[in-house]
């Protein structure tokens, strides 16, 4: 009998490839309790204003020795904002309703929010060819005055939030009381209040603020258990990027700039979420970096990882199909688009994605051009079609072949174990000129391609 949580029981999504039990005992714990997590996440953004002394980077950009530390007044200029890239899929399964996200995904267990500080001024002046920016840590290794303002002010209005909802928190099945120096996610060297670390316990539940290089940290952290499974993770993140010298995080620097995402109004609530396009990239490098984990002794425990990734690409862009008011489609990129890999201009030729057959779990190889060639439609509404195109002006079937027909076959194959191909791959079937033409490699050169492989390990 269900205690608590917004989302009942009954509707966590089954797990069609999250073999990792410790995930699985993690999300099924926390998973109706997700709308709580959202509401907690709600911060007064709009009201954060910072002015006072600070110290700050001045330096040559033709002479990077040529470096000082400055100390001066800085004032706020505009609002600060913030976006949910983790968990902003969640959020569009319970707006649109249209395409169900969990036929795509298995459930995850964390929101992770981005935050962009306000522009700064310095009334200080700053003479031609030299730079600004603001270091986490000053020269004396203490947390410089801006930052600490920036940092404790956010971290006030979650405690502030969490304490709200803390009966309810508190008194979720499965969770328990813990130590937070079990975590391990914060690195011993950055326990310093100097640094901006902070923690609280509210009775089960901890509010951790701490640095890590390159990023400051803001977590919700709780541990659950499960039988004789124990975890100890965040289910909260907020990530302040701190990477000085990159504009894109550097408040300071002129062509900062705060970008204005989509935005989903849910119960009467507004969440900013990542751009669309943000989604799509974020989720195929993400891919790119995890997909190694294909074949690899560890598959089973962590191939949900990657498998995620494509499920959410390809519920996305079933979802800007069948809602295509949603998005302005000229923001959308392209697998493959150069912004994407990480070897420019190379498109992925398959994804892998999975296939329950028979109760057996397989991992299988889907085409891209088939994917591309079933969103079509969307796709060449985009600005990166036309750059795609040049690159690849073949890639596309000529002469082009119905769409619509495409995208339902595309869906079906997808989700119809009795379509389910030989060696595991998923390619099209495009009728063009009253003929059909299968992309489909003979048994003759996949033997060779494979003996190729061999031959190159052997060396």
């Amino acid at each position: 009998m269900q205690k608590g949580g917004i989302e009942p029981n009954y509707d966590i999504p089954k797990f069609k490839y999250t073999f990792n039990q410790q995930r699985k005992s993690w999300v099924g714990i926390l998973y109706p309790y997700a709308d709580y997590f959202f509401t907690i996440i709600k911060l007064p953004f709009e009201e954060y204003q910072y002015s006072g002394n600070s110290h700050y980077i001045k330096y040559n950009v033709y002479n990077e020795s040529e470096k000082t530390e400055q100390f001066g007044h800085l004032q706020s200029k505009g609002k600060m904002n913030y976006n949910i890239f983790g968990g902003a899929v969640y959020l569009l399964h319970k707006k649109f309703s249209n395409v169900d996200l969990y036929k795509y995904c298995d459930p995850t267990g964390d929101i992770d929010i981005q935050l962009y500080p306000p522009k700064l001024n310095t009334t200080s002046v700053i003479e031609k060819d030299y730079y600004v920016y603001i270091n986490f840590l000053n020269n004396n290794g203490i947390i410089c005055e801006f930052w600490d303002h920036f940092t404790s002010w956010i971290y006030e209005k979650i405690v502030n939030n969490v304490q709200q909802y803390q009966s309810i928190l508190n008194n979720i099945p499965g969770i328990v009381d813990f130590d937070i120096n079990d975590y391990s996610d914060i690195q011993e060297k950055y326990k310093s209040e100097k640094m901006g670390y902070k923690v609280q316990a509210l009775g089960k539940i901890y509010v951790v603020a701490f640095f890590d290089d390159k990023m400051f940290r803001i977590q919700c952290v709780c541990k659950v258990i499960e039988k004789d499974i124990e975890i100890i993770d965040h289910f909260i993140e907020f990530i302040i990027g701190i990477e000085h010298e990159n504009p894109e995080f550097s408040p300071l620097d002129e062509y900062y700039k705060i970008s204005t995402p989509p935005t989903l109004t849910i119960g009467g609530l507004n969440y900013n979420i990542q751009d669309y396009g943000g989604l799509i990239r974020h989720n195929i490098s993400a891919y790119i970096s995890r997909r190694g984990v294909y074949g690899q002794s560890n598959e089973k425990e962590n191939i949900h990882k990657s498998i995620n990734h494509i499920a959410r690409l390809f519920y996305l862009f079933e979802l800007f199909y069948q809602n295509q008011s949603l998005v302005d489609f000229k923001y959308i990129v392209i697998v493959g688009s150069p912004s994407i890999t990480d070897i420019p201009y190379k498109i992925i030729p398959y994804m892998y994605y999975y296939k329950i057959v028979n109760n057996n779990f397989y991992t299988i190889q889907v085409d891209t051009k088939f994917f591309l060639t079933a969103y079509l439609e969307l796709i060449k509404k985009t600005l990166s079609y036309s750059s795609f195109i040049r690159i690849y002006p073949n890639y596309f079937p000529k002469p082009e072949p119905d769409l619509k027909t495409i995208h339902d076959e595309f869906i079906t194959k997808l989700f119809n174990d009795d379509l389910f191909l030989p060696e595991h791959i998923l390619t099209a079937t495009y009728t063009i000129g009253g003929r059909k033409s299968c992309k489909k490699k003979s048994t003759k050169r996949r033997q060779k391609k494979r003996r190729r492989r061999t031959n190159k390990r052997r060396y």
